[in-house]
């Protein structure tokens, strides 16, 4: 092959660039349409993939690439362990999420509050 073939085969590194920013406008779009489908047809979309969807611009957030993420503690001098909260910057629009880090879940709204209401019946 000459030379001239092999540059028309093997595309330029800012080739690949503009590809992947030609499919984020896709992605966007791809992204709003599943959330908006889980809102009518009224389903829980995992926390995962929750957690993964800005809520401002609708960008698939990616660690290193369209987020960063890092822990803050905010209580006096880092002391409280159970402070911790994973903080994940969306790199398009700015929008900062925050998790708590160690904190468990808490139990949906109809099985809440059963034990607690089992356990008043009992004692009266």
């Amino acid at each position: 092959m000459r030379e001239q073939d092999t540059e028309n085969v093997w595309p330029a590194k800012k080739d690949e660039s503009q590809h992947e920013a030609s499919l984020q406008p896709l992605s966007r779009r791809l992204l709003s349409d599943l959330r908006s489908v889980s809102l009518k047809g009224v389903m829980r979309m995992s926390p995962a993939v929750k957690n993964s969807i800005c809520k401002n611009c609708q960008t698939l957030l990616i660690d290193g690439s369209t987020s960063t993420t890092e822990v803050e503690n905010k209580s006096k001098g880092g002391k409280k362990p159970w402070a911790d909260v994973l903080v994940r910057k969306c790199n398009t629009c700015g929008l900062e999420k925050r998790f708590p880090v160690a904190a468990e879940r808490q139990p949906r709204r109809p099985h809440r509050f059963t034990s607690t209401t089992q356990a008043e019946d009992a004692s009266t």
